[in-house]
């Protein structure tokens, strides 16, 4: 039984510990990387340098300053550009690093805050001409014009030292369908004439 206690505390340690890791790294990137931290901004004041462990920084002081919408459309975002630079990264174990930032950048919110969120997140989908709206602009500000540093830094491949020789961006990337593929699939944004399926 003692060993039993033994494990699930180092196991609390050890995710401790991760949490830490985690969250140091994620200031580290959101202050080198996109929105300055604390920074709420209205969608058409970004621009494609922002990456999103910066759009998510924005999102949640969004939340907190009671910019809902503001909210819901740095988040948007942030998955969009988040979903481009999972196809153009090399290591699939960096990709990782979209789902676990989306979860704890808003972690420790007041319950109704974080109801609120996930309330708009929904009512935007459905409301079509909104999300029409929000897809225009997305489309206007077009892919990301930084380096997905915050990516490639996460994968095995970087801590392994197997990282394809060196190569952490896909050599032959079609940036154009990738950022239609990010648009139309997780952005759920209607597809542009002419773009390939």
């Amino acid at each position: 039984m003692r060993w039993m206690m033994r494990i699930v505390k180092g196991l609390l340690v050890l995710g401790v510990l991760l949490a830490v890791a985690m969250t140091a790294l994620t200031l580290y990137v959101r202050t080198q990387y996109g929105l300055a931290l604390g920074t709420c901004a209205e969608l058409s004041e970004v621009s494609p340098h922002y990456s999103p462990p910066g759009l998510l920084a924005g999102a949640r002081e969004c939340l907190v300053a009671g910019r809902t919408e503001d909210a819901v459309r740095l988040y948007m975002l942030s998955g969009i550009y988040g979903r481009y630079d999972m196809q153009r990264v090399v290591d699939r174990s960096a990709h990782q690093v979209i789902p676990a930032m989306m979860t704890t950048t808003f972690a420790g919110l007041e319950q109704a805050t974080s109801d609120a969120f996930q309330e708009a997140v929904v009512q935007r989908d459905s409301d079509a001409p909104a999300h029409q709206r929000d897809c225009r602009t997305i489309r206007r500000i077009g892919p990301p014009a930084y380096k997905p540093t915050y990516m490639t830094a996460h994968g095995l491949g970087n801590f392994s030292g197997d990282d394809d020789n060196g190569q952490a961006l896909v050599s032959d990337f079609d940036s154009a369908a990738a950022w239609e593929k990010a648009l139309t699939g997780w952005g759920r944004c209607p597809a542009e004439e002419g773009s390939k399926p």
